[in-house]
């Protein structure tokens, strides 16, 4: 009892394999619980079954999942680390309890591990959306969803009908989970509340955890070491995909100097700066790295600069041929593929300091949208809007004259009152009446306000919107 104690009370890590360090960046570990074994051999999740008879370790019935790594040598360490456990007959655990070596029957020391700290914080990149994608070794249901997300303390989801939740620990491979409970909804399609009972037992039963795929798969296994759940990354998902982007290279090429293209995704759509105009559409995107964009739509200015326009438009053409998304550099940079897998778009996240708050800045009117039709300001003219978080005051100048209004916020719903403005008459550009007329009649219209990096959308009834932007 001793000895198997001295075993389990640790996560082992791999140090040495037949007389040789690991290699590099990949990570081999081996946990004991009861009577089964399990860990990650460096590519694959693997379990087995372990006895102590006399002292002696007997390691039997091997399994793993059966995924190929393509990186040099992975594949043929996993072989011999799985034939040294194999081999092993006998064990010894040092005095400290920090190193344990396993023998082969001519007494060679076949693997040498380290106890990993217990006291690590719990692996940051396991707090994210998680999408299942296989439970007890088969699919789901046919258009059955299944999400699992972990924050600092507690995980949560969606178990295909029901929602539950419950708090956890994790740290060096090993997972508790505590007082799962779930709502009480009764779903009718065939197979989903037997498909969420299944889930949520092998999720109670989950003992540990491992990461694959540079972090992009979640495996979950019981307490023998079987592999029950599956997940892959949702990087569809909130501070995945959904985040401000800065174009950093167009069709292999960087953008034109002092020109900022710019993709802002959200839950339901997407926009930004195209380099001259604003724009934004709709788009569809699934865990496994699809996205469709459509319906995109921009202001109709036209901008002189050298270069910009045709930039805008090749913009625009990459963005609508676009099939493929992937998140590289830890979430930093984004890339855009299109249907022969060449990358037709790649982004970096815009920091922090450059997404805009609502006070603070002049915004310009840059285009006024009805019927899901965006229609620029006349050629010439110019609106703008600025608030006071003092006064409660707004104002800025509607084309011809100055004007101020104000208004009240509660949450993103934003209520504007009539507008006072000068008196004055502006003959050019023809229509600059009119066009001031409507701005202001709109203004008075608003309803609620969204800030997406530099761009504020003033929202009206029936799809109408005001959007502006700052320099």
């Amino acid at each position: 009892a001793v000895d198997l104690a001295r075993l389990q009370n640790n996560s082992w890590l791999l140090l040495e394999l037949n007389g040789q360090p690991p290699i590099p960046g990949t990570s081999v570990t081996l946990n004991f619980d009861a009577e089964a074994i399990g860990g990650n051999s460096g590519c694959n999740v693997y379990g087995g079954s372990f006895e102590l008879v006399d002292g002696r370790l007997i390691i039997s019935e091997i399994f793993s999942t059966m995924m190929a790594c393509m990186e040099d040598g992975v594949m043929e360490q996993e072989a011999a680390f799985h034939q040294a456990l194999r081999d092993t007959v006998a064990f010894a655990v040092s005095a400290d309890g920090q190193t344990l070596e396993l023998r082969n029957a001519d007494g060679v020391v076949v693997a040498r591990l380290t106890a990993a700290d217990e006291t690590a914080e719990p692996v940051a990149e396991l707090q994210k959306e998680w999408l299942l994608v296989e439970l007890n070794g088969q699919a789901l249901l046919a258009d059955s969803e299944i999400t699992l997300t972990f924050d600092s303390e507690a995980l949560f989801g969606n178990a295909g009908c029901n929602g539950y939740g419950s708090p956890y620990t994790a740290a060096n491979g090993r997972l508790t989970i505590s007082e799962l409970f779930n709502h009480e909804v009764y779903c009718m399609v065939d197979g989903i509340m037997e498909q969420e009972e299944a889930y949520l037992a092998a999720l109670g039963a989950a003992v540990s955890f491992e990461l694959s795929d540079g972090g992009r798969t979640l495996w979950l296994r019981d307490a023998e070491g079987r592999a029950t759940l599956r997940f892959a990354a949702n990087d569809a998902a909130e501070g995945g995909l959904q985040n401000d982007w800065l174009l950093v290279e167009l069709n292999g090429q960087a953008p034109l100097p002092n020109i900022e293209i710019t993709l802002n995704i959200g839950d339901d759509g997407l926009g930004g700066g195209g380099g001259c105009n604003s724009y934004g559409g709709s788009y569809e995107a699934s865990a496994d790295g699809r996205i469709e964009t459509s319906e995109i739509f921009s202001t109709l200015m036209a901008c002189l600069d050298n270069g910009v326009m045709e930039q805008e438009a090749a913009y625009f053409e990459a963005l609508n041929s676009a099939v493929a998304f992937e998140l590289a550099d830890n979430g930093q940079t984004l890339l855009l593929r299109d249907a022969e897998g060449e990358i037709v778009l790649r982004f970096t996240l815009r920091p922090a300091a450059e997404v805009a708050e609502l006070f603070g800045h002049a915004w310009e009117l840059t285009a006024l949208i009805a019927n899901e039709a965006a229609s620029s300001l006349l050629m010439g003219s110019m609106i703008t809007l600025e608030f006071d978080p003092e006064t409660g005051q707004l104002h800025g100048t509607a084309g011809c004259n100055n004007y101020s209004a104000a208004y009240s916020m509660d949450g993103d719903k934003l209520e504007i009152g009539p507008a006072a403005a000068t008196r004055m008459f502006c003959g050019e550009p023809e229509g600059l009446m009119a066009q001031e007329s409507q701005f202001l009649t709109w203004l008075e219209e608003v309803e609620g306000y969204a800030v997406d990096g530099r761009q504020l959308t003033l929202l009206l009834s029936d799809g109408r919107a005001l959007v502006f932007a700052f320099q």
